[in-house]
């Protein structure tokens, strides 16, 4: 694995430049159980999940499928100007779009006690596969992402993908003759929580044996990669907890976006309401009953009728503009 040039992150993430995302951008989540394969690649612990199946991941109210997760030693992101010891990274590729992807990142500092999953992997792959381009096989039929991941708040941007596995494709590359490919094409979601994982000291030593430091440069601090400047990436904070729950699957979702007046002149906040396909007639009806419930005619059936006539015919266009 090597790492992408001219990209927008990893980057620092600082709470108070942040704007708000609300139900648009919730992470819902409910990993099943499964053993893994682990891959020391020098530049990182590579961690396949035998069984994906039951893996339910819903962002953006897109449905994504468990690719796979990479720890890295020193954090590859900043929050508040701070690295932390470690990160783990967990991919994902979006259902119906298999070239997007979902990274989910939680940074990872040193305590004296702890005795985590996280632990238990570092442990096994220090036994195991201590050597560049060894493997292992960990039976763990216990492990689940449920319990790393954090159900708190979280960072969220658009960004690279800061490392390339396999293919160069996967990386950003400046436009050329042999590159058609638009620049948005590149950027995937990305979330940082800004809560972390910890592992034990003995642990975080095995990690210094098994890999080395990462040497992603920040994007957005001052620091340069090829030149760059400064990035103007907008990063969102989540106004809701990640979810983990049951059920999330079906189809995916059809957002209406809203900016709502009297918001903050610096930030612009983000409501969203999340409305499937089989909800739109309600939707339409219900934002009718709300919107015209002043007119209230109990007496002049005409008028009624003339009123009732003309709401109707709106609610007939709009389901047409819909479909």
């Amino acid at each position: 694995m090597t790492f992408c040039a001219n990209t927008n992150s990893p980057i620092d993430l600082i709470r108070t430049d942040t704007e708000v995302c609300d139900n648009k951008c919730l992470y819902e989540f409910n990993y099943g159980k499964s053993s893994l394969n682990g891959f020391n690649l020098k530049t990182n612990l590579l961690f396949l999940l035998q069984n994906n199946n039951e893996n339910h991941v819903k962002f953006y109210g897109k449905n994504y499928n468990l690719e796979g997760m990479l720890l890295f030693r020193d954090s590859v992101h900043k929050i508040n100007g701070n690295r932390k010891s470690a990160e783990l990274i967990i991919v994902h590729n979006q259902k119906n779009n298999p070239s997007k992807k979902l990274v989910v990142c939680i940074l990872i500092n040193v305590v004296n006690q702890n005795d985590g999953d996280l632990d238990y992997i570092i442990d096994k792959m220090a036994l195991m596969a201590p050597a560049n381009g060894d493997s292992a096989n960990i039976r763990y039929p216990s492990f689940s992402l449920n319990n790393i991941i954090p159900t708190s708040k979280y960072f969220n941007y658009k960004g690279d993908l800061f490392y390339e596995k396999n293919s160069s494709t996967l990386c950003y590359q400046p436009s050329n003759i042999d590159d058609s490919r638009p620049r948005d094409s590149y950027l995937h979601d990305i979330i940082v929580f800004d809560k972390v994982l910890s592992i034990n000291t003995k642990n975080y030593n095995n990690l210094i044996g098994l890999i080395n430091k990462h040497t992603f440069v920040i994007q957005g601090s001052g620091d340069t990669l090829f030149g760059r400047e400064e990035s103007n990436t907008p990063v969102f904070y989540s106004k809701n907890n990640a979810v983990l729950g049951t059920g999330i699957m079906g189809e995916d979702d059809i957002y209406i976006e809203c900016k709502p007046t009297g918001a903050d002149d610096d930030k612009v906040v983000q409501v969203d309401v999340d409305i499937k396909d089989e909800d739109k007639f309600k939707f339409i009806i219900d934002y009718f009953n709300s919107t015209f419930s002043f007119l209230k005619v109990n007496k002049n059936e005409i008028l009624g009728s003339f009123i009732g006539a003309i709401i109707i015919y709106v609610i007939l266009k709009i389901v047409k503009s819909i479909n």
